[in-house]
């Protein structure tokens, strides 16, 4: 991630302070002012998706002053619930509740300086929000510190740093965090090099379903990084991460289909996990996938996964492309240029 953060995260848990229980019995207290049953009677109808009475009930106590209110009435507006969507009003409400220590809302100012949702961008006051939610504690504005300080981001990089923001953020169960501090004790990045720890960390990331800690704890088995080799479990993890479409762990996948690495060997299924890897953007699997073609004579699509392969920057790609070019008709390299726009990369969440 080479961003502060990407979009403005929010909090649908509309919570109650059990003034009263239901709708009925909120409702006679909150009519006659008592804040509480106000909260309550909000909370029970944004919980029950009547946005429109929840937001009503809000906007009364936010401005009031209470600080929750102003957090969910600004969640009315951003999300466009129960009033019309305004993302301006919603960052001044959060503003607000951000002034009286509100930690989400501290988290939302930052994003909202960073993208310039609702007001100016300005990264320095979006750096001083996060870094404020962080020191406060909140998980997931640590584990952006951590990005900002490992990436460099307004912020000059320091590795040291970044581990100690990221320890803090794991330490309170944020599983990107846990995978960083995995991976930065096994690569001795700002920390000194301990693959048990980075073991532990990544297979505690990977039981939070973490997708990336999910590839590296089966490398980590494969290969007995801080922990016995198991090709079995090796080969649980990865396709643990293959089904959720991690292009690496569908090319290791693919590998240990290959080869049966803790798995038996299976031709079938290791091109199909191949190709879902090269589909999805892997340089190393478009290369493989191309030599696989090139043996069954199919030059044209072999040679259309060596362009996508070459444009990924995978040096083998880039180092056959000119001569594999030679064997090949004017009109097939022309097809093979056609079929290479169409063939990569489908990207999801996963595997960006």
């Amino acid at each position: 991630m080479k961003t502060l953060i990407l979009s403005i995260i929010l909090c649908l848990a509309f919570t109650s302070t059990y003034a009263c229980k239901t709708i009925s019995t909120c409702l006679p207290l909150a009519e006659k002012g008592d804040a509480r049953a106000q909260h309550d009677l909000a909370a029970s109808y944004a919980n029950k998706k009547n946005y429109n009475k929840a937001c009503y009930w809000f906007l009364k106590l936010a401005k009031q002053g209470y600080m929750n209110s102003q957090y969910n009435i600004g969640i009315c507006y951003l999300r466009g619930l129960g009033v019309k969507k305004n993302i301006s009003i919603a960052v001044s409400w959060f503003e607000k509740a951000a002034l009286q220590g509100d930690l989400p809302s501290m988290y939302n100012m930052a994003n909202a300086y960073y993208t310039g949702q609702g007001m100016p961008a300005d990264k320095k006051k979006a750096l001083l929000w996060m870094r404020k939610a962080a020191n406060k504690g909140l998980p997931k504005a640590q584990a952006v510190m951590g990005d900002a300080y490992l990436f460099g981001n307004m912020v000059a990089k320091d590795n040291r740093k970044a581990f100690s923001w990221y320890l803090k953020a794991a330490q309170q169960n944020n599983t990107k965090a846990e995978y960083y501090v995995g991976r930065m004790y096994n690569a001795g990045k700002g920390v000194k090099q301990n693959l048990r720890l980075g073991y532990s960390w990544l297979k505690k990331a990977a039981q939070h379903n973490n997708v990336k800690a999910q590839n590296s704890l089966g490398y980590s088995y494969q290969h007995g990084r801080g922990t016995k080799k198991n090709s079995q479990k090796a080969f649980y993890w990865y396709q643990k991460a293959a089904m959720q479409e991690h292009k690496i762990a569908e090319y290791n996948l693919a590998n240990a289909y290959k080869f049966g690495t803790g798995v038996d060997k299976s031709k079938q299924k290791y091109i199909y996990w191949l190709k879902r890897s090269a589909q999805h953007g892997h340089g190393s699997a478009q290369y493989q996938l191309a030599q696989l073609y090139k043996e069954d004579k199919s030059k044209v699509k072999s040679y259309a996964w060596l362009i996508v392969a070459a444009k990924q920057g995978n040096k083998k790609a880039i180092a056959d492309k000119a001569a594999d070019a030679k064997a090949l008709t004017s009109e097939q390299v022309r097809q093979a240029r056609q079929l290479a726009k169409t063939l990569c990369c489908k990207k999801t969440a996963k595997n960006q």
